[in-house]
């Protein structure tokens, strides 16, 4: 496990060497604090330059250029991919502005991968955005999103103390965003499920954070945020 984990993030830092000062100390800040979110994609894919990809909601744009240089296609779609682009001058990325609450604006099978980090709690609709995934992801191509859960222990406790629990930023009431504008509470369950009802299958959960050993047994109570593989075929083969 540790072996994957540095050869990622080898992978990943190494577009740094071509950003300026001021994006170096974006790339830095984003890759310490989300990158661990993205590792699952490079335990599961061995041939990354032979297929294309999308990322929904993308929001940091280290990621998206890392990504963007190890896969053979990729397209990094958020609502506001333009004013995020704004604060990266320099970087050649090709992206999409669109509103994932409405239909995706991609043809039928056309991703290997389809990538949503940290963005399906935030639409309105959790089984349109699966469907709409399953419909652009192609025969056998795979899904990796990173979702928050809400039966964490941290969360139980909160609810045993008499408090709301939060799957947000602990900031957020002081920022005035409503539990990080989380719309959407999720456990492994009815991700799943609901991932079923779209002909997506599960192929493997990946805890986020430290103490990954541990949380793999028991991701229910010690996962506070997970990272979910599903493939849209049954008969699974390693891309």
């Amino acid at each position: 496990m540790k072996d994957f984990y540095t050869d990622a993030h080898v992978k990943i830092a190494s577009v740094q060497k071509n950003l300026s000062c001021s994006e170096q100390a974006k790339f830095t800040q984003e890759m310490s604090t989300k990158g661990h979110r993205y590792f699952c994609i490079f335990d599961t894919l061995t041939a990354l330059k032979e297929l294309n990809a999308v990322e929904l909601g993308f929001g940091y744009v280290s990621f998206a250029m890392a990504l963007s240089s190890l896969f053979k296609e990729y397209t990094a779609v958020d609502v506001a991919a333009s004013t995020i682009m704004q604060g990266f001058p320099t970087v050649d990325l090709t992206y999409k502005d669109a509103d994932l609450n409405e239909d995706f604006p991609f043809s039928d099978n056309q991703f290997d991968v389809v990538i949503g980090m940290m963005i399906l709690e935030h639409l309105f609709d959790p089984f349109h955005s699966f469907k709409e995934i399953a419909r652009i992801c192609k025969p056998n191509g795979y899904l990796f999103i990173n979702l928050p859960n809400i039966t964490s222990m941290r969360c139980r406790l909160d609810l045993l103390m008499g408090k709301m629990p939060f799957t947000g930023d602990k900031y957020w009431f002081e920022r005035r965003m409503w539990d990080s504008a989380h719309l959407h509470y999720f456990d492994i369950k009815h991700v799943k499920m609901v991932a079923e009802l779209s002909g997506l299958t599960l192929v493997n959960i990946y805890p986020v954070g430290r103490f990954y050993g541990l949380k793999k047994y028991f991701p229910n109570l010690l996962c506070h945020e997970i990272s979910y593989v599903f493939t849209k075929k049954e008969h699974l083969r390693k891309l």
